[in-house]
């Protein structure tokens, strides 16, 4: 059962879970600070982190019978048992979108791989597809907290990845701009080349994210930040000729991260309860509504 309730200030999403369930898929507390840290993220666009519990969410998503063909091709898929799956992955999850970057021409195999192909085209051809691939996206890092350091190296064995060296990674062919780098603590999946050869090699970023995000996740099971404000964006966004972000795109943005960079998440065995906090004053979108909706 879903219940939205519309507060002073806040709109709280809750989710009442069957009885049967009695479990919560989320650990009291957020990420390991050293997962946080190896990242080094710096003034990141889009930052989200959880701390699941593994053993939970699978076997919750298998006793409903829609689910437990799903989990059955996942485990299946990385050649793992249920209780191998929950046993290497500890539940620790960081995304990060950071930067805008054209992940083509910084990654030697897939920029040589590109050239090769272009090469046997006829020049006009090659000159527009050589525009279409001369684009920009933004960095995204994920990092999966593992507890086996050679069970997730057999992993990638499993699926098909490229070794490109030692701890590193890549998708087969150029179709998917994937890597992966493995630490003895972390499974770090990115599309830029330069971090997972880094990763792999130092285990570490040499950013370090701001004092606001580092200070905050530990303590949360689940946070979610976005952080548009023009101080902290990649100039890349805002270049003067051509800016990917208008006047009002960021206005947007900073608007709607500010409701996101406030949710507070709460969880016991039978209730998960989201809270989006709004700012208070008569302003406040939120609190129009509700005097608009208040009886004559």
């Amino acid at each position: 059962q879903f219940f939205l309730r519309f507060e002073q200030n806040e709109i709280v999403t809750e989710y009442i879970a069957p009885k049967s369930t009695q479990t919560s898929i989320f650990k009291s507390a957020g990420p390991p600070a050293s997962d946080l840290a190896s990242l080094g993220t710096k003034d990141p666009l889009i930052f989200l982190s959880l701390n699941l519990d593994v053993n939970n969410l699978l076997t919750s998503a298998g006793a409903d019978p829609a689910m437990q063909q799903n989990v059955d091709m996942m485990t299946g898929a990385l050649g793992l048992t249920h209780d191998q799956m929950a046993k290497i992955f500890t539940g620790s999850v960081v995304v990060a979108a950071c930067d805008y970057k054209n992940i083509v021409e910084t990654s030697p195999r897939v920029h040589k791989e590109n050239q090769a192909v272009l090469g046997e085209m006829p020049v006009e051809i090659a000159s527009t597809m050589g525009t279409m691939m001369n684009i920009e996206v933004p960095v995204t890092t994920i990092s999966l907290g593992i507890t086996d350091e050679n069970a997730a190296t057999d992993i990638m064995t499993m699926i098909g990845m490229k070794k490109m060296g030692e701890n590193f990674w890549a998708a087969p062919g150029v179709e998917l701009v994937v890597y992966t780098a493995i630490t003895p603590t972390q499974m770090v999946i990115t599309n830029d080349y330069l971090t997972a050869e880094t990763i792999a090699k130092e285990h570490k970023l040499s950013g370090k994210l701001p004092d606001a995000y580092a200070k905050q996740i530990p303590l949360q099971s689940f946070a979610l930040y976005m952080d548009f404000e023009k101080e902290h964006l990649p100039p890349l966004l805002l270049a003067p000729e051509s800016p990917l972000l208008d006047a009002a795109d960021l206005a947007g943005y900073v608007a709607l991260s500010g409701i996101l960079q406030s949710v507070r998440y709460e969880s016991s065995p039978t209730t998960s309860t989201f809270h989006f906090v709004m700012k208070d004053g008569e302003d406040n979108s939120l609190m129009r509504i509700l005097q608009f909706l208040q009886p004559k």
